[in-house]
């Protein structure tokens, strides 16, 4: 299945009108650790883990997933829609092209430390 892509000024547009438009940040793992920004109010929705996400993404709303391209982008649209999911489009130009277009960002969302990750961080800061 080929989705339709959507362009940043369209998304951006159903933003202004009030839409429900989610953006679902899948970049792979070195392009999402080395950046410091994600489009507004971005969900991280791993390429390599959709099925463990699924939760995650509502069904209602246009889901508008972003990468470094739009291919990459449109593969993980292609696997929501074959799971049911009925208004995914993929941003063309990507995260980049969002920022051409002058358009807002915003700071990534720190992830959540597990508790062990918390634990171990905590030792260490103890010198054990």
């Amino acid at each position: 299945m080929n989705v339709e892509a959507i362009t940043a000024e369209e998304a951006k547009g159903r933003l202004d009108a009030g839409e429900a438009v989610v953006f679902l940040d899948v970049r792979n793992e070195r392009l999402w650790q080395s950046s410091e920004w994600q489009l507004p109010h971005a969900r991280r929705l791993p390429p390599d883990q959709i099925e463990a996400h699924l939760d995650e993404v509502p069904l209602a709303d246009l889901i508008v997933p972003y990468a470094e391209n739009v291919e990459d982008a449109s593969s993980v649209a292609d696997r929501l829609a074959d799971y049911g999911w009925p208004n995914v489009r993929p941003l063309l130009g990507g995260y980049e092209g969002w920022r051409a277009a002058g358009y807002p960002t915003e700071g990534k969302t720190p992830r959540r430390l597990s508790m062990e990750e918390a634990a171990s961080n905590l030792q260490k800061s103890e010198g054990e």
